[in-house]
């Protein structure tokens, strides 16, 4: 009899153990002196919490309005169950640098895809919260490890913003550093770019051979073109922050302008190029002047055109994100 009670209580804390083990969620392993995770980066466990934080004491109507616009309280609630998500901090040429990694929480600890995600903006801008919830996290989902960079001069990174200058280093810095992530497959290493994270994703591909596949989105390739559609430009971001431009203009515009050196990237790197053709912030005849070079180059890549887009292509998100989801799946 005894035994037999035994023989119960021994089946059902079988059965107890693997319904654990069915329901549990992988902690990753950064056990690396590489990358130091600082803080959750959404630290918030109801779309209720985020928002009165964003409330906070004397209410931002402006900052307000544009969580409220831009956070989807389901969106956000499903990514809680389904993406982690860090502040990081890391070191590039002795320069302490910020950053983000994102990561499915389900991965089930097995070696993952990595994808480097170049922002755009300056030294002023910074991977903020809202654009995590918008552009990492839904590619995380994905069943990736995301890493992002918080580019030296921009918010809680130390150093100066060379736009495309040293800053690049950062992200360099990145790939190096999937190496000592244990669940990373560092064969695997993809790179998005939009914006002027696009100039930094073409920039990173011509010094490393590593990144197997690319996407750049409302990106520019030609500085000259770019100046001469948006002087203030010029002023504003080239001569602010490019170092000794007025002395070496023509020479780092061309550093930075892709259209001059694009037969030096990786000729079996594919790349995707998206675009909306109302963008007033970088010229749609930037993507077609680089997609037409890449086909005199023969190289392999894809070009997505979304009529009357904006630069964010505010309203082809499920267009864009099934462009870029289906060709890194095909290509990384």
């Amino acid at each position: 009899m005894l035994g037999k009670k035994y023989l119960v209580i021994l089946f059902i804390l079988m059965l107890a153990g693997c319904a654990s083990v069915k329901e549990k969620h992988y902690s990753p392993d950064f056990s690396t002196s590489e990358l130091t995770l600082v803080s959750e980066a959404i630290p918030f466990n109801t779309f209720e919490d985020w928002l009165n934080d964003t409330k906070g004491i004397k209410t931002n109507i402006k900052r307000l309005d544009n969580f409220q616009r831009r956070v989807d309280p389901k969106a956000f609630s499903h990514f809680k169950n389904t993406v982690a998500s860090h502040w990081v901090s890391y070191q590039s040429d002795g320069l302490k640098i910020a950053g983000v990694v994102a990561y499915p929480k389900d991965y089930e600890d097995k070696s993952l895809p990595v994808v480097i995600f170049n922002r755009g903006g300056n030294d002023s801008g910074g991977n903020s919260r809202i654009s995590l919830y918008k552009l990492i996290l839904p590619l995380a989902e994905q069943g990736y490890i995301v890493l992002a960079s918080n580019y030296r001069g921009s918010r809680y990174s130390e150093g100066k913003d060379e736009f495309g200058g040293k800053d690049v280093n950062d992200v360099l810095r990145l790939i190096d550093i999937v190496d000592t992530i244990p669940f990373a497959d560092t064969n695997r290493i993809g790179m998005v770019g939009w914006s002027r994270g696009a100039m930094m994703t073409l920039l990173a591909a011509r010094k490393s051979t590593r990144i197997k596949s690319a996407a750049v989105i409302a990106g520019n390739v030609d500085m000259f073109a770019s100046i001469e559609r948006r002087p203030d430009m010029e002023k504003k971001v080239y001569a602010r922050l490019v170092p000794n431009f007025d002395n070496n203009r023509e020479v780092e515009l061309e550093k930075r302008s892709a259209i001059f050196w694009l037969e030096e990237l990786n000729p079996e790197m594919p790349l995707l190029v998206m675009h909306g053709t109302e963008d007033w912030r970088v010229d749609y005849k930037q993507s077609e002047m680089l997609v037409r070079k890449l086909a005199a180059l023969k190289r392999p890549y894809k070009f997505k055109r979304f009529e009357y887009g904006d630069h964010n292509l505010t309203f082809y998100k499920n267009e864009w994100q099934n462009a870029l989801y289906t060709w890194l799946k095909e290509t990384l």
